[in-house]
């Protein structure tokens, strides 16, 4: 992992039906998300509340790849298949 290209995990609001991220927040900014979010359901809007998870957080803020992240995530569900099966 590069610790160059560290950058931090952001809370996001995405549009669903132009797949594109309306309202993006800092970690510590998740009341003012959830509120935005429930402005966005009242207005009837289709969208998404997309929160990072904490190996996401964890991954982003060791300067992971977007390439390194996949293998991790694909990592973990391996993991948590042999365990359920």
């Amino acid at each position: 992992m590069s610790s160059d290209s560290k950058k931090e995990s952001t809370i996001k609001l995405i549009d669903l039906n132009f797949h594109e991220v309306i309202y993006e927040f800092a970690m510590d900014e998740i009341d003012e998300a959830y509120a935005m979010a429930k402005e966005l359901e009242e207005a009837g809007a289709n969208f998404e509340l997309r929160i990072p998870s904490v190996t996401e957080t964890l991954a982003d803020s060791l300067g992971a790849s977007e390439e390194e992240k996949k293998e991790i995530e694909r990592e973990l569900e391996e993991e948590i298949d042999e365990h359920n099966s």
